[in-house]
């Protein structure tokens, strides 16, 4: 999958554009397709390394808190169903908005409220 990531601690020359392997999944992971991504102050001092003592992370890592998206499969039994709109706060150790796919816990989705959802925005876009 496509997505923007990190190399290494540095505020420059460590965000990479590419090719990474999709998560591996469990029956308690929700994949979506990204359609926003939200940039999150947090990033900017974990890009930078200041938050390495309480947010460690394995590299390479894909930033990314924010997110909202579209379900692409649901587990057996979610409340979820594919093609649901969704958004999230992914969990601090394990952010990964910037790519094309999110790996997201099923507790942390919530249906996107109709006058929020991407269909809504494109319809009054388109109307502009």
């Amino acid at each position: 999958m496509k997505a923007a990531f990190l190399v290494d601690y540095a505020a420059d020359r460590s965000s990479q554009f590419g090719d990474l392997p999709e998560h591996s999944r469990n029956k308690d992971l929700v994949p979506i397709d990204v359609m926003t991504a939200g940039v999150n102050p947090v990033e900017v001092e974990m890009r930078a390394g200041n938050l390495r003592a309480v947010l460690p992370y394995i590299f390479p890592q894909v930033p990314g808190f924010d997110v909202s998206g579209i379900v692409r499969e649901a587990p057996a039994g979610s409340r979820f169903k594919p093609g649901d709109e969704v958004y999230a706060r992914l969990p601090n150790r394990a952010p990964g908005a910037y790519a094309e796919r999110a790996i997201v816990p099923e507790a942390l989705l919530t249906t996107m409220a109709a006058t929020l959802r991407m269909s809504t925005l494109r319809a009054c876009q388109r109307s502009r």
